[in-house]
């Protein structure tokens, strides 16, 4: 049976189960083979489900769980999620939580909606959206602080490289990069108006990409050796300094001197390794 099927007749059989919210792609509808399901089930009891984790076995066999603990919504009521992958690849994020709670997870995202509402607690109907993830557009502080993360991480890179300590090489290098698809997922944000949803590690970029860039920021992935490791770092560089300058001249930020000097100072640097 799937799980799907599992949990209705789960919540059917148990009266102290209220209502049942479900978030995320489920919610939207825009889901494949490969999406989780994410459902929450309000309850009069709670404590009965936190004793222990044998009434989950009515879904299955578990490959794994996870319990990351508790996750507090903004006035303090409580979420206890679990997190599991069955046998048949099928994985479930079941969240249990008062019946109380209805109202503080509706408010917590944009795609949660309740499904089945036993006692009439939800009196405003809920379209469940992506604007909750949309986003927003970067303070000048917030701004300056990713750059500068970037520059400041760079040298490192590099010493990485000059040391033969390839781990700490590629660990900075990814750091960096980070920061990078962070200015650029920025831009793609100001393109769209803000009502962008880059998914969750930005799993979406490429949709929004030029196949250049595309090609450039993938390239850098390529790590195998030092001079594979080089030659990201800079086209991660060229591809800083297009972006960040281009959000900086659009939003009127600051864009740093100090940061041409730390390029001036790797590119020396780099020579000398030669």
């Amino acid at each position: 049976m799937q799980k799907k099927a599992l949990l209705k007749k789960f919540v059917h059989s148990h009266q102290d189960i209220r209502a049942v919210g479900v978030e995320g792609s489920i919610a939207t509808g825009k889901t494949d083979c490969f999406s989780d399901i994410d459902v929450t089930f309000f309850t009069t009891i709670p404590e009965h489900y936190l004793k222990n984790d044998v009434w989950l076995d009515f879904l299955g066999p578990r490959i794994i769980m996870q319990k990351p603990g508790i996750h507090y919504l903004e006035d303090g009521r409580k979420l206890y999620p679990y997190l599991m992958l069955f046998e048949n690849g099928e994985r479930v994020d079941l969240k249990i939580a008062a019946v109380d709670t209805i109202e503080a997870y509706l408010q917590s995202e944009s795609t949660a909606q309740i499904i089945l509402d036993l006692d009439n607690r939800v009196k405003r109907k809920v379209e469940p959206n992506e604007s909750s993830f949309f986003l927003k557009k970067p303070t000048e502080e917030e701004f300056l602080e990713v750059v500068n993360e970037f520059f400041w991480v760079i040298p490192y890179v590099v010493k990485g490289c000059a040391r033969k300590q390839f781990l700490y090489a590629v660990q900075h290098l990814a750091i960096i990069r980070d920061q990078l698809i962070q200015v650029i997922s920025w831009g793609i944000a100001e393109k769209y108006h803000g009502e962008v949803n880059l998914g969750s590690h930005q799993k979406y970029l490429q949709k929004y990409l030029d196949e250049e860039t595309w090609e450039i920021l993938t390239t850098t992935y390529n790590c195998k050796d030092y001079g594979r490791i080089i030659q990201s770092l800079l086209l991660l560089i060229e591809l800083m300094e297009k972006e960040a300058k281009k959000l900086a001249n659009l939003y009127e930020y600051a864009y740093l001197d100090e940061n041409e000097q730390v390029i001036a100072y790797v590119k020396e640097k780099i020579k000398e390794m030669h």
